[in-house]
């Protein structure tokens, strides 16, 4: 019952960003500089304040497990991707992407703070933990996969004229899509962004750097001044709201009836926020004994589809389209979808 009053919180602050958006209050520009705010600060400060609050650390070699136990889920979770994706029959090109759709979910926007609402500073620890993980995998396997379709382009050998990326010819190639351009011929070739040096730049953000500072802090038992932990939990405190918010308003940009009448979303939604998350948690059930520890596995593996998807199908020549219109489906229906994992699994 908790945790359905808690989502239906979450839904009631999604609808709150939807309706600010409608009615032309925030727009593309403010909605920007707010999830901005989120990921470069309140996110952080959100996972920090789990190490500020905690009053004794934590044994390593049980921190140890629990980053063994994340790799374990995420390398289930890829092995599972491909033969669902199969199964979907969706288009080639778009097979890569539907594989990281259903490894990664929504840990930053919603799954941290669904962490902290629920469980408290231990669970944002752990939550920590897999976000190392998380961020490992999704910038090293996650990108091979969005981009292991990108073909050659197409370039006027005129100075300054946009590139385009794929098929489609619509969205412009960024700075990062492409690791390295080279002319020849009036042909680009587009290397996708795989190299070492662009997947550490990736690695080191600033949700990586917290979760690592928090496991230092952890394992130190190093006790921060007052201050820091004011100005940690304050910020903190700001994220669950405004995270909702800025989902609720991206919600609003997309063609709503187009996209939760799609089949393969449909389809999609069940099998990413139904049954591979029963799955994982009745297996989980039997192997992992600590209650706090599988109420974190289930926000990991029930939560929608990462946010980051979106991004990096539109960093990697994927088709952010299909990305945005996952986010958001699968969004909406995980408000009644956690509840229910919960409910079945008999897990949080």
């Amino acid at each position: 019952m908790i945790l359905l009053q808690q989502m239906l919180a979450l839904f009631v602050f999604m609808v709150i960003g939807y309706a600010m958006h409608k009615k032309k209050i925030s727009d593309d520009r403010s909605e920007g500089m707010l999830s901005w705010f989120i990921v470069n600060i309140a996110n952080p400060c959100l996972i920090l304040s789990g190490a500020v609050s905690m009053e004794e650390g934590m044994e390593p070699q049980f921190l140890g497990y629990v980053f063994l136990l994340s790799l374990a889920m995420y390398a289930g979770l890829i092995i599972l991707s491909y033969p669902v994706v199969a199964l979907m029959r969706v288009r080639p090109d778009d097979i890569g992407l539907f594989r990281v759709m259903m490894v990664f979910s929504n840990i930053g926007f919603m799954g941290v703070p669904l962490l902290s609402a629920l469980y408290g500073s231990t669970a944002l620890i752990y939550g920590a933990i897999f976000g190392i993980s998380f961020n490992i995998l999704l910038y090293s396997w996650g990108v091979l996969m969005v981009s292991r379709n990108v073909k050659k382009v197409e370039v006027s050998s005129s100075a300054g004229e946009d590139l385009t990326s794929g098929s489609t010819g619509e969205s412009p190639v960024s700075g990062e899509l492409a690791a390295e351009v080279t002319a020849k011929n009036g042909e680009v070739s587009k290397t996708p962004a795989t190299s070492p040096g662009f997947l550490l730049r990736k690695l080191v953000n600033p949700g990586t750097v917290a979760s690592v500072i928090t496991l230092i802090i952890v394992l130190s038992g190093v006790q921060t001044p007052t201050v820091v932990d004011t100005i940690v939990t304050n910020l903190s405190n700001t994220t669950v709201s405004m995270s909702m918010i800025v989902i609720g308003a991206s919600l609003a940009k997309l063609p709503i009836k187009e996209v939760f009448t799609s089949g393969k979303l449909l389809i999609f939604s069940v099998l990413k926020l139904l049954v591979i998350p029963i799955l994982v948690l009745l297996i989980v059930r039997n192997y992992v004994n600590d209650e706090m520890l599988q109420s974190v596995f289930l926000i990991m593996v029930s939560t929608p589809v990462a946010a980051l998807s979106t991004m990096l199908a539109k960093e990697n020549g994927g088709n952010e389209h299909v990305a945005a219109g996952a986010v958001a489906v699968t969004t909406v229906f995980s408000v009644l979808t956690i509840p229910f994992v919960s409910f079945i699994t008999g897990v949080g």
